[in-house]
């Protein structure tokens, strides 16, 4: 009941996150966009038509503030599990928190959840949809940590994620989107913002 509730006052403040939740939730777009995110090597490895939209939230309210959240999950070609979460942000000032960590917390809260459901852990692959005014700057676990010494950063969780700024994409990038949906999509989301 708190979740739904949350859910409707954060949709009270943007309601832009009910339009990007629903066409995130369309597994071909969903795909186009995990397809220009992920390098090469890596979509060779999954199996992209096992990947089916999860309705769970992994988001607390503090990070729901930034971000929206839509939940893949599928398998790599090997049968191993794997989910692909594409994380929407729609604010264009910058979180109280840097990304890295809300991001750490919420692959902790990923993995805990599918624990309690007797699971063992899947590989969660973060993709941020930024659509923020100011360029997106990627921050990892060195560049925060960094200045305590290697010998110092093997006690810090090490984790990437994806970014995939909107208003930077380039024209390779538009030509790896397959469907006219994702064109128009994305073209949705820049006038939104303006």
């Amino acid at each position: 009941m708190a979740k739904k509730k949350t859910w409707e006052i954060r949709s009270l403040h943007h309601p832009h996150d009910k339009y990007a939740r629903s066409v995130l939730q369309n597994r071909e777009l969903a795909t186009d966009m995990i397809r220009l995110s992920l390098p090469d090597h890596l979509l060779d490895s999954i199996d992209l038509t096992s990947l089916t939209p999860g309705k769970e939230s992994f988001l607390g309210e503090q990070m729901a503030e930034h971000f929206l959240d839509v939940c893949y999950t599928g398998q790599l070609k090997n049968g191993e599990r794997l989910r692909v979460n594409i994380l929407f942000e729609h604010k264009s000032t910058d979180p109280d928190t840097p990304v890295y960590h809300q991001l750490l917390r919420y692959i902790v809260q990923i993995n805990s959840h599918e624990l309690q459901q007797g699971s063992p852990p899947a590989v969660v692959m973060p993709i941020l949809l930024y659509q923020g005014e100011k360029p997106f700057r990627k921050e990892l676990a060195a560049d925060i940590y960094g200045h305590y010494g290697s010998d110092y950063l093997r006690f810090v969780p090490d984790f990437d994620y994806f970014v995939t700024d909107i208003n930077d994409m380039t024209t390779r990038e538009y030509a790896r989107l397959v469907s006219e949906l994702t064109h128009l999509f994305i073209q949705a989301l820049l006038c939104g913002r303006n």
